[in-house]
Order: C-alpha cells, then sequence, then structure tokens
C-alpha cells in the first residue's frame, strides 16, 4: 500500500481555484502537455458529480514490461483514455471535500486497473481572516497485484503523476494567484 499527502496554500477563496480547475480550466488544462485532449462532463442534477474524459500520452519508457502488458489493452498510439469521476462530498463557504476516481475507458482494462484501487480526496479549507485557502491532496493505492507491479505503479506516481499533473496544477495556480 502507498499513501501520500501533498499540501498546497493559495492566496484567494474556494470560489476561485474552483472555477479555474474545474469550470473555466480551458488554460489550465493546455499548462499539461501530456493532456492532448479532454471533454468537461456536465454536472448532474444536484451539482455534486460530473465526468470528464482525458486522453493522455504517456511515455511507454516510464512503465514497466508487467505493467505496459496490463496496460496493453487501452494504449494506441502512446495514449490512454480516461474518465475522471468528480464528486463533491460535503461543501459549505469555508470547505469543501471532492473525490476523484479514474477509470480507463476500455472495460476490460478498467477491469484490471480496478485492481489498482487508487483512491483521491481532495481537501480545500479557506480562511477568510488572511483570504488563505489550504488544499490537500490524499492519494492511496492500495493494489491486489503482485508487490513488483506495485513498486513499478508506486514510481509511476512518485516520478509521473504528481510532477506531470499535480505539481503543474500547483504551479498554474500559483502564478495565477499571485
Amino acid at each position: 500500500m502507498t499513501e501520500g499527502i501533498l499540501n498546497f496554500k493559495y492566496n484567494t477563496n474556494i470560489n476561485n481555484i474552483l472555477d479555474i480547475t474545474l469550470e473555466n480550466n480551458d488554460e489550465l488544462i493546455k499548462e499539461i502537455k501530456e493532456i492532448i485532449s479532454y471533454k468537461k462532463g456536465i454536472w448532474n442534477d444536484n451539482k455534486n458529480k460530473r465526468s470528464d474524459i482525458l486522453s493522455i500520452i504517456i511515455n511507454k519508457n516510464n512503465y514497466s514490461k508487467e505493467l505496459l502488458s496490463i496496460l496493453s489493452l487501452c494504449i494506441k498510439d502512446n495514449i490512454i483514455n480516461t474518465k475522471i469521476k468528480i464528486k463533491i462530498i460535503e461543501k459549505n463557504i469555508n470547505q469543501i471535500k471532492f473525490k476523484i476516481k479514474i477509470n480507463l475507458i476500455n472495460k476490460l482494462a478498467n477491469l484490471i486497473f480496478n485492481l489498482i484501487k487508487l483512491k483521491i480526496l481532495i481537501f480545500i479549507n479557506y480562511f477568510p481572516s488572511t483570504n488563505i485557502s489550504n488544499v490537500q491532496v490524499l492519494y492511496k493505492i492500495n493494489s491486489l497485484l503482485s508487490s513488483s507491479i506495485n513498486s513499478h505503479i508506486t514510481n509511476i506516481m512518485n516520478n509521473n503523476i504528481i510532477p506531470n499533473y499535480i505539481l503543474k496544477i500547483d504551479s498554474f495556480l500559483t502564478n495565477h494567484f499571485h
């Protein structure tokens, strides 16, 4: 099992962060070079669930042969198509919690991917007196696959997903709100 917590701080309120990351995110998406296409989903009637579609280019050299054999079902021309499910768990004026679930579009590959059991939770707390929002990203990988594949998954999280996605989002938000 692999767990991690990433903490970020921005000089703005929750609504501005949500606007740039979820609603008006065209500039942000352009900053992440690995995303080659993006289709924003539509919020459900309660405005608490949405599914976005991402096509992501991958560098096969970063993946082990074992992991590539699993992913080969959904990789075409070094591209993986994913569905990102966003669910707001709790929201008030000074706090929001939401869960992100990643699915692969290919149903068979997604069945195998579900054995990885990746869980991502994001908490944003806003402090009006200082106009500071603290963002905490928690992730947990509790894989049912072999230990060697788990090592590769942890390596991908640390050397690919965090620097190429999460830290690029942080950099974009930091530059935007300063």
